[in-house]
């Protein structure tokens, strides 16, 4: 097997639209953000974790140590901001970040364990059939759009 050079890319903001502070905010005893940062410092064939970030100053007020392994990018001002595509911040790692495979999580993600990453990496090196690897949450609900119309189903016929 090839050993590829892998970089996560974690993008983190200062706040966020609907919740000032969020991914500073405690979960479970520690900072959101800290969760998931966790899980990835545990991977070992991770080679970098990369922060592209507007918060250095308060990364590093919650005990936040850069090191060869985990790099703080400071998001340039014009990727700043709610109305940012997560593409372009993400387009700014890459090109930054020299690397084989690229991962890219959220802080949003603090359930997602160590096991699960390595194991999803683990099953795209070891195939040829694809370039790329997403994860995604079976939904199995009903929706409705904020004028009580339904999105995914005909309440005519409701189907398990």
């Amino acid at each position: 097997m090839t050993r590829h050079k892998i970089v996560a890319l974690l993008p983190l903001k200062e706040n966020s639209e609907r919740i000032k502070g969020k991914n500073f905010k405690n979960f479970a005893g520690q900072p959101l953000f800290h969760w998931i940062l966790d899980s990835l410092k545990n991977i070992s064939i991770i080679d970098k974790i990369i922060i592209n970030t507007d918060a250095k100053e308060t990364l590093l007020k919650h005990q936040f140590l850069e090191s060869e392994r985990l790099v703080l990018r400071d998001r340039p001002r014009h990727l700043r901001g709610d109305e940012v595509s997560m593409n372009l911040i993400i387009e700014d790692d890459v090109n930054a970040v020299d690397s084989d495979l690229y991962l890219m999580t959220h802080t949003t993600n603090p359930l997602l364990n160590s096991k699960t990453i390595s194991d999803a990496i683990d099953k795209f090196v070891n195939q040829s059939d694809y370039d790329s690897l997403f994860t995604a949450n079976k939904v199995q609900t009903r929706f409705y759009n904020e004028d009580a119309l339904p999105i995914n189903h005909d309440p005519n016929n409701l189907i398990k």
